[in-house]
């Protein structure tokens, strides 16, 4: 597991001290948190069908390695992870073993998790429609993340090109008669929630090629733009969207006609008999619940940037799929904490006010964050981070005033009480504050 080489040495400050009117900040005893690398707070996903396992075009494993090399993905949700032609392994193997990352793809015969990252565990359900793992990101914050595929048969928009006047209630059958995907998206969503997924407090990812396009797409706005849309509650997407999960493209681009987001398909663009059926089928979803982190969507990408010309032979093209790979990235941003929550305490007296939070993380790591105020006006808020059984020491001020603490974290058999000691010091006078006592889990 990693642990950032800051964490050798006892102490570390984070942000700023605010000090009292009229006063001015003087230099932090110890490091200054430009020195230091801080926590990565940012996440890349690629959810992406690799097609075939890059047997269709030439040197199709090296374009697709190249694709998610040039993405920056930190995680890709990969679908037709198959045997690649000759003698190489399935197509995530391979891929892992050439980036040096880890993967997971269990019984399944195409569904991957590919990862940068460490695998702390892993799940399964029908092997042709999900695999899972927890997996814990490079600043120690772990999050859940699922590769699936749904049935491709009775396509929605291609039933609708063949059968103009069909009505909405004979359309909508395709996704439970003329295919199984929504009776196996309820079998997935009923795993997942077997397995407590729902109820984590640990973020939640689910994405892949859901072979349907969303209800958020289907809206009249839309269907007025786009060739054979309908207004329609598309049941696949309501029934995840019901769940509780939220389409990340969608989170950042909440209208259809100036965002369509297509991904199916790049490669094929139908032919003057029968046209294609353009769509977003591949997607994210994102279920976030937890207490201390929040995944927020930062921006997205679906590649290739430009569609290739028609002219070029299929096995020559440099994109290797006829499915779009879309990037989300997405940032890790800290919840803030407030009465009532775990690990959350205040403290006021004579005039002085403490209020802190505590967090852990990475096992044994502590973030502790608290502020000073003196009759309702911010003096000080430092940041520390440090190691269980290790004290910290913080110092701030100037010639003035000056703010030392002393943090303890001691664990205990099923929580880690966080104790803060500070004294003040102005124009020589030095006040001792009652210790702020946090119990964390």
């Amino acid at each position: 597991m990693h642990r950032f080489n800051f964490f050798s040495i006892l102490l570390l400050v984070f942000t700023t001290a605010l000090l009292l009117a009229g006063c001015s900040m003087g230099p932090l005893r110890g490091l200054h948190s430009d020195e230091v690398a801080k926590p990565d707070d940012d996440l890349k996903v690629l959810v992406w069908n690799a097609w075939r396992g890059g047997n269709e075009v030439t040197e199709g494993p090296e374009k697709i390695l190249a694709v998610i090399r040039d993405s920056g993905a930190d995680v890709v949700l990969m679908q037709e992870s198959y045997d690649i032609n000759g003698d190489r392994p399935l197509l995530g193997a391979w891929l892992a073993e050439e980036l040096g990352w880890n993967q997971y793809q269990g019984q399944s015969p195409h569904l991957c998790v590919l990862t940068r990252y460490e695998i702390a565990e892993t799940f399964d359900h029908e092997p042709w429609h999900g695999v899972g793992a927890r997996l814990v990101h490079s600043s120690g914050r772990e999050f859940l993340a699922w590769s699936i595929w749904l049935d491709y048969r009775a396509y929605i928009p291609y039933v609708i090109r063949d059968n103009p006047g069909i009505s909405d209630e004979d359309l909508l059958k395709s996704e439970f008669e003329g295919s199984q995907r929504l009776p196996q998206a309820e079998r997935l969503l009923e795993r997942i929630e077997e397995l407590g997924h729902l109820d984590s407090q640990l973020p939640l990812l689910v994405g892949g090629d859901w072979n349907t396009p969303s209800h958020l797409d289907w809206t009249r706005d839309s269907a007025s733009v786009f060739k054979r849309r309908r207004d329609l509650d598309l049941p696949v997407s309501m029934l995840v969207e019901s769940n509780d999960f939220s389409d990340v493209y969608r989170m950042l681009h909440p209208d259809p006609v100036h965002h369509p987001g297509i991904t199916w398909s790049p490669m094929f663009r139908g032919t003057d008999e029968k046209e294609e059926g353009f769509d977003r089928i591949d997607r994210l979803y994102m279920h976030d619940f937890s207490r201390d982190w929040q995944l927020k969507p930062v921006s997205t990408t679906v590649f290739p940037l430009v569609w290739e010309d028609l002219s070029i032979p299929v096995p020559e093209r440099k994109f290797p799929s006829d499915h779009s790979a879309v990037l989300l990235e997405m940032k890790f941003v800290e919840k803030p904490l407030g009465p009532g929550d775990p690990g959350y305490t205040t403290l006021e007296v004579a005039g002085w006010e403490v209020e802190a939070t505590a967090r852990k993380f990475l096992g044994d790591q502590v973030d502790v964050y608290f502020t000073l105020s003196k009759d309702g006006e911010k003096v000080a808020s430092p940041r520390v981070w440090l190691i269980e059984n290790e004290p910290a020491k913080v110092e701030v001020g100037d010639g003035q005033f000056v703010l030392r603490a002393t943090v303890d974290a001691i664990p205990t058999a099923d929580l880690t009480r966080v104790t803060i000691r500070i004294e003040t010091e102005e124009k020589g006078h030095i006040t001792r504050l009652p210790e702020a006592v946090i119990d964390v889990r």
